[in-house]
């Protein structure tokens, strides 16, 4: 079964706008070869954290909306994992219906 997915992640703060490119290209590979689309990229840019994370206080946020079927998602959570370029990252399953417009108005 498809469902729609919200991925939150915190990259190093140290990767520069070539090096983000070219994680957000990862990433969306790996969704594709999942079978999945990736819709929305946000990148948020570089924030402090509210607390010590591994041994950053600051990181590139970047949101991204999927659609993957559910099967899939354990390699996707795993892949995450694996990308050294991952501080912390969080998967979340959409309601259904849900409108993707106007997601990162309200991240902001």
């Amino acid at each position: 079964m498809i469902r729609d997915y919200e991925v939150v992640m915190l990259l190093e703060p140290t990767l520069d706008e070539k090096l983000l490119d070219d994680f957000e290209h990862k990433v969306e590979e790996t969704i594709q070869n999942s079978g999945g689309e990736v819709g929305k990229v946000n990148k948020l840019g570089k924030r402090v954290l509210a607390y010590q994370i591994k041994q950053y206080l600051e990181a590139h946020y970047m949101v991204l909306t999927a659609s993957l079927d559910t099967s899939h998602l354990a390699n996707l959570e795993r892949s995450l994992g694996l990308f050294d370029e991952v501080i912390r990252h969080k998967v979340i399953r959409l309601p259904n219906g849900f409108k993707i417009s106007g997601l990162a108005k309200r991240i902001r």
